[in-house]
């Protein structure tokens, strides 16, 4: 998809996105952060940025991250990505109780995207977003 145009390659990724889990992930001052959520969806290909509605519970630090960096990615994970779900939602567990936010980066791979927010490797679609 990288070859593809902005609104093309828009509408690819969100051809995969039937019904999805997502990791919403942001990099900058704050660190790196990422949450698992449920809720995001197209609102618009048309025009010349394409848009996105992420819903991130506002006391949430990840919240708190995407506002202070104003970017952010979003991750639509394919089935085989279950684990990855459970690390960024707090319910995977290392041998000392659940791996703390700020390491969870450190269970997955990833990599930079152009915006330089963390885009996480295998996931059906990823859309660097400004806020």
């Amino acid at each position: 998809m990288d070859n593809l145009p902005l609104r093309d390659a828009f509408v690819e990724g969100m051809s995969r996105a039937s019904t999805f889990v997502s990791v919403v992930t942001t990099a900058g001052e704050t660190g790196l952060l990422g949450v698992t959520v449920s809720a995001m969806t197209s609102v618009s290909a048309d025009g010349p940025m394409p848009s996105l509605l992420v819903c991130v519970n506002q006391q949430s630090t990840t919240a708190a991250a995407i506002l202070q960096n104003r970017r952010f990615c979003a991750n639509l994970l394919h089935e085989g990505q279950q684990p990855i779900a459970d690390l960024f939602s707090g319910r995977l567990h290392g041998p000392d109780g659940p791996i703390p936010r700020m390491e969870r980066f450190d269970h997955c791979e990833w990599q930079p995207g152009s915006l330089e927010q963390p885009m996480i490797l295998g996931a059906a679609a990823s859309f660097e977003c400004h806020l």
